[in-house]
Formats: C-alpha cells, sequence, structure tokens
C-alpha cells in the first residue's frame, strides 16, 4: 500500500521480494510492515528484508555520502509468534517491531488500535482475532490526510473462517481484500455448511453482501485443484449482485484518488472505474492475470 507518499506492506510472503522489485518499486518505499500470523505464505519473506535494511542501514552509517540519504528503519507490527523469529531476537536501529496485543483475543475486547500517525505515518492499524487455529489477525487500516482525517480504509481479512465479528470489524471499508482458499465440495453443495480456517466461497460471499465494500479483491487462492480464480470471482459476482469484485494477481493496481476505486488497466495503463474491468485469463496456468479496459478488451 502507498499512501502519502509512504509505504505500508501486508504479509510478505513467498516471492514477496521478487514481485515488488519486478513491479517497479524499492527498498525506500517500505516503511511499515504488518504480520498477520506466524505462517510462511504470510511472511516467507521477512527475513530477506531485514537482511536489506540491516545491510544498508549499516552501510548508510559507515558511508558519509549515504548519511542523510534516508533513515533506513522500518516498523514491524506483528503476532507473538513472528516476533520470536531468531533473526529478530536482537534490538536493532533499523527496525521497531509493534506486537499486536493478545488482549484482542479476550472475552468482550473486539479490537485494538496501533496509530503510527505519532511515528510519521499516514496509517491507523485496526486489528481483531481471526478464527485460524492459531494466534492471527484481520485487520482494518485507516488511511489518513496530512490533517488526520480517514480518507480510505482497505480491510484485510488475512486468514479466518467466516465469523460475525468479522463483519463488525470490516464493516464500511472501501476495499476488502479476502482470502478465499480452495472452495470445498460440502460447502458448494451446501450453504449452511461454512469451510473451516479459511472464508472459503461462502464465507467470502456473505461478508460481501454484508459489508458492502466499494471494491472486493479476491485472494489467496489455494488452487490445490485448478487454477480457479476467474470462475470463483465469477460465481461470487453473480450471488452477490454483481458488484464489483476483481481476483487478485501480481500487476493489479488500485487506486483510491477518485470517489470510487480504480484500476489501471494493463494494456493502456489508465485508469478505469473498477466495475468496467475485464479480466482476461493468464497465458499459462497460475499466471498473472490481465485488467482490461472496456476499450483494449479484444
Amino acid at each position: 500500500m502507498k499512501w502519502q507518499d509512504k509505504g505500508l506492506v501486508i504479509d510478505p510472503g513467498f516471492d514477496f521480494m521478487r514481485n515488488f522489485r519486478a513491479n517497479g518499486f524499492h527498498m525506500r518505499e517500505m516503511d511499515a510492515i504488518v504480520v498477520s500470523h506466524d505462517h510462511t505464505d504470510h511472511n516467507a519473506d521477512l527475513r530477506a528484508i531485514e537482511d536489506v535494511f540491516y545491510e544498508m542501514s549499516r552501510r548508510a552509517n559507515q558511508d558519509e555520502t549515504l548519511s542523510g540519504e534516508r533513515n533506513w528503519h522500518y516498523y514491524l507490527i506483528c503476532d507473538e509468534r513472528t516476533k520470536r523469529k531468531d533473526y529478530l531476537q536482537f534490538p536493532a536501529r533499523h527496525r521497531t517491531i509493534i506486537e499486536m496485543n493478545q488482549k484482542s483475543f479476550m472475552v468482550g475486547v473486539e479490537e485494538l488500535t496501533i496509530n503510527l500517525r505519532d511515528k510519521g505515518l499516514p496509517f491507523v492499524i485496526h486489528n481483531f482475532k481471526a478464527e485460524h487455529g492459531l494466534p492471527a489477525y484481520s485487520l482494518r487500516i485507516d488511511c489518513l490526510s496530512s490533517s488526520g482525517k480517514v480518507e480510505a480504509k482497505i480491510g484485510f481479512t488475512c486468514d479466518t473462517q467466516y465469523f460475525g465479528g468479522l463483519e463488525r470489524g470490516l464493516d464500511g471499508c472501501d476495499i476488502l481484500v479476502a482470502h478465499v482458499s480452495q472452495p470445498t465440495l460440502p460447502e458448494l453443495l451446501n450453504s449452511d455448511k461454512p469451510k473451516e480456517k479459511h472464508l472459503g466461497y461462502r464465507g467470502v460471499a456473505k461478508l460481501v453482501k454484508n459489508c458492502k465494500p466499494d471494491l472486493t479483491v479476491i485472494g489467496e487462492f489455494w488452487a490445490g485443484f485448478a487454477d480457479m480464480r476467474i470462475d470463483i470471482t465469477k460465481g461470487l459476482k453473480r450471488i452477490c449482485g454483481d458488484r464489483a469484485i476483481l481476483p487478485s494477481s501480481v500487476g493489479l493496481f488500485i487506486t483510491t484518488k477518485e470517489k470510487s476505486p480504480e484500476i489501471e488497466c494493463s494494456n493502456c495503463r489508465k485508469w478505469r472505474s473498477a466495475g468496467s474491468i475485464y479480466v482476461g485469463a493468464a497465458t499459462h496456468e497460475y499466471g498473472p492475470l490481465a485488467y482490461l479496459c472496456p476499450f483494449c478488451r479484444i
């Protein structure tokens, strides 16, 4: 996420660094990182990020010509298990760790807030308990103006099964990023049969219907059977009233500068309304999808 020229990374899992660089970003654009829980598909590249920040901080401190170029430092907001990683055990000048408090697991506490504005970052992170079988968090991120006004709300389900508190925590989000995982046959055949530990097809549908975000981005397709990203998205749009729903993929760029989210067309590179975007199939299974505006769709 880029907001007010500051960068916030959510769950840097497998191949994050490679995709990050391939899409034209630089480490200097990374100011804070949130890890929702300690699974490798959500934090596999955290060690690589830590190594780069350490090295760049060390070089900047040794080279006077780099001393004023950038303060090589990042904030890590994470769960207790991630905090205990061996490479995070020692204090370092290039990072500050903020633990997502376990109090959000207590009865009666719905969410806790981490305000990064006092650290020079335009984000307020609301974290609350997810239902994933181990300590895990769902997130609602407030993007602030220079005066501190909330200008956009971005929700991340991260990994969780559906539960009522999820709606309360993510209600009012402009953009919702929902992790679907692989739909199972029992939940497809029976709408009353929820998927465990992940939202699944029915859980995402129920969440979108009740929260009504301007745009829903479907992520974490397990794809153990086949590349079903487009098929799952089409089905969700059908049962959710044809709302703006897109499958995620490397190369999906979203802006909230206008009244409603817009998507960058993969071909002409112009910004178009999310509802007008056609999703083109990958040229090979599990490859990047294409996001085409009405003028570029063949």
